[in-house]
């Protein structure tokens, strides 16, 4: 469902474009754009990603079979608990990215631990923050406004970074948006 709502957003993007010239440079954008905010890493993806097998061999090739893996992690729910230090993994730390991995239906529904964050709640929003950005420059889009339209499109790439570092940087997209909108 995730994909077709991608497909479909990305679609309608380039038949309005399409009616307007030629240029892919919009569609593009809003593609790749709308790709990085609908793909952020919440705890359920780094789980994904460290159980794939493709993370497992580019360890054992760097590292060899002997090697010792201790995951050192923040969970979100100890920094509301108000614990600073990191705690650190070993192998359990694979048996508990397995479960998490498992768990990935929980994501965005009431029961999604992770998903209750300031953060969290913020890069869900900013998904639809950003489609309605495009489709308000969508309703004026003529040659004339279309540079414009590809400016708000590819804003997203400044967004970078975790925790603090993203916020600031959300903030400054807005700042952006802001500008180019009025």
């Amino acid at each position: 469902n995730y994909a077709k709502k991608y497909v479909e957003k990305v679609s309608a993007v380039r038949t309005a474009e399409a009616a307007v010239g030629e240029d892919t440079r919009l569609s593009e954008a809003y593609a790749r754009y709308l790709f990085k905010l609908m793909a952020y890493k919440d705890e359920y993806e780094v789980a994904r990603l460290h159980r794939s097998k493709a993370f497992q061999e580019a360890v054992r090739e760097q590292f060899g079979d002997r090697s010792k893996i201790t995951y050192k992690l923040h969970p979100p729910s100890m920094r509301r608990l108000g614990l600073e230090q990191k705690i650190g993994l070993g192998r359990s730390g694979d048996v508990a990215f397995a479960l998490l991995r498992r768990m990935k239906f929980l994501r965005g529904t009431p029961l999604d631990i992770f998903g209750n964050t300031a953060h969290r709640k913020m890069e869900r929003d900013l998904i639809n923050e950003y489609q309605e950005m495009i489709d308000q420059a969508l309703t004026d889009l003529r040659p004339e406004t279309y540079d414009r339209a590809v400016q708000l499109a590819e804003l997203p790439d400044m967004i970078r970074g975790y925790e603090e570092i993203k916020e600031a940087n959300v903030e400054k997209f807005r700042q952006a948006a802001n500008e180019i909108l009025s």
